[in-house]
């Protein structure tokens, strides 16, 4: 079956799940739905709780959005705000797998929303394209551009936006930080407590059903508009809020504590400005994806500063060799700065992407690899990735054989003379048996020559 047969396949099966009872919202249809309907997912996604998404009308963002509303499915068996049910949205597997589609009903009975991003549900293909964003626990992000289908389903199709392989099937999406604002310096400010933070920020990156890659590419560009491009992407507006160091912030760029930074960044996506945080809360900044010269609605990237915990930390608390496999437990204290993980025996990475974190806290990982991955190295570390670049690795863990003969990983240590037992103590434990027959033990078993 050639691609388009199965994208049209896949149209009737999204008019039957997509019923809804008549109920007029912001969007006068029954349903105008956004969202992965093919089976397309985000990966390496951290979907603890919070986990937040948003949708705006690239056009016009305060016109059409999904007001703050949920539109993440952290598991099939969910339903998002405006009612629709994750089912359609197949792929999203369980809560902690760190997997995540997206649907949204924008029609139907949801009330929540702000405006309607194509109220007629008419025009040609394409046309009123959204911006979608999702922010993963650990600020990881992920963005489309796609736009509207009005001759087949009726909506925002986000796998016709993402990559697909050669048969017409949507690839995952990794969550990374493609357009992550970086602090560059901190000093100290013209009040004790108030700091100098200069920052560097990137045009964003983005998904759109325009990339020759995607799903909609493939099948014809059925979503997207003559000449095939999307507005372009730039940086947006620096933003600057003060909260609670705990937590991802809402995405949302207005109306959520975000204001506009007193200065922006200048043409190479730099600038400075002075915060003051009250004890026990941090500076946030963030920075707005801008689409054709509009700033988008959301945050897609941000890094906090100020009276924070102690400096993020990670150790290994054991690891074992059993079964031809090895198990590395490991945690982390604060974890705010922190990006990701990577494990090394003797130089030689174990993992193949980073490992993803589980958000600001204090937090447990267990990473297990083949034992061949190793190519005979005797010890493993742990080594954290942050987000100003820099690295902070735990002390290495050598190997040893133990007495049953199960590998263990120890901390590795300088050599210790062991203590000297004299020869009567033993002897003394020894006397109390008066018949070779007798039972000799000692706390630690049987007393044997």
């Amino acid at each position: 079956m050639n691609r388009i047969s199965r994208y049209g396949l896949m149209l009737m099966a999204i008019a039957a799940l997509s019923a809804a009872p008549s109920a007029w919202a912001a969007c006068p249809q029954d349903t105008l739905q956004v969202g992965h309907i093919f089976g397309g997912t985000v990966i390496n996604c951290p979907d603890d709780t919070p986990l937040e998404g948003y949708i705006w009308l690239l056009a016009n963002p305060g016109t059409a959005n999904s007001n703050g509303q949920n539109i993440v499915c952290r598991n099939e068996n969910e339903t998002t705000d405006g009612g629709a049910g994750c089912i359609i949205a197949i792929g999203s597997g369980v809560d902690g797998d760190d997997i995540v589609s997206v649907i949204y009903e924008w029609g139907s009975q949801n009330t929540g929303s702000v405006g309607c991003p194509n109220p007629n549900a008419t025009g040609t293909a394409g046309v009123t394209p959204v911006g979608v964003q999702i922010t993963c626990n650990n600020g990881a992000t992920v963005m489309w551009m796609a736009g509207f289908d009005p001759e087949g389903s009726q909506q925002y199709i986000l796998d016709l936006a993402s990559p697909a392989d050669e048969f017409g099937t949507p690839i995952p999406v990794s969550a990374t930080f493609p357009n992550d604002l970086q602090i560059t310096s901190v000093a100290a400010g013209p009040s004790p407590s108030a700091f100098n933070v200069c920052v560097h920020t990137e045009p964003a990156t983005f998904l759109s059903d325009c990339d020759p890659t995607s799903l909609g590419g493939l099948n014809g560009f059925f979503t997207c508009p003559d000449p095939g491009v999307r507005p372009a992407a730039g940086r947006g507006l620096l933003m600057t809020q003060i909260r609670a160091c705990e937590g991802v912030p809402d995405p949302r760029a207005v109306g959520q504590g975000w204001i506009q930074a007193t200065n922006q960044p200048d043409a190479a996506g730099n600038a400075c400005n002075v915060v003051d945080p009250p004890a026990g809360q941090c500076a946030f900044f963030g920075v707005q994806a801008q689409f054709g010269g509009v700033n988008g609605g959301g945050v897609t990237s941000y890094a906090r500063v100020g009276n924070q915990p102690a400096s993020d930390k990670v150790k290994i608390d054991g690891a074992n060799t059993a079964q031809g496999k090895v198990t590395i437990d490991f945690s982390t204290t604060n974890e705010l700065s922190i990006l990701g993980f990577n494990v090394y025996s003797d130089g030689t990475k174990l993992n193949g992407t980073m490992i993803g974190t589980k958000g600001p806290g204090n937090n447990a990982y267990t990473f297990e690899v083949g034992r061949g991955a190793l190519k005979g190295g005797k010890s493993v570390l742990v080594e954290a990735v942050k987000k100003d670049g820099t690295v902070e690795k735990t002390a290495p863990c050598r190997s040893s054989k133990s007495s049953n003969r199960r590998e263990s990983f120890v901390m590795k240590k300088t050599y210790e003379k062991p203590a000297v037992i004299h020869s009567e103590k033993i002897e003394a434990r020894a006397v109390t048996c008066s018949k070779s027959t007798d039972v000799c033990r000692t706390s630690g078993g049987p007393l044997t020559s």
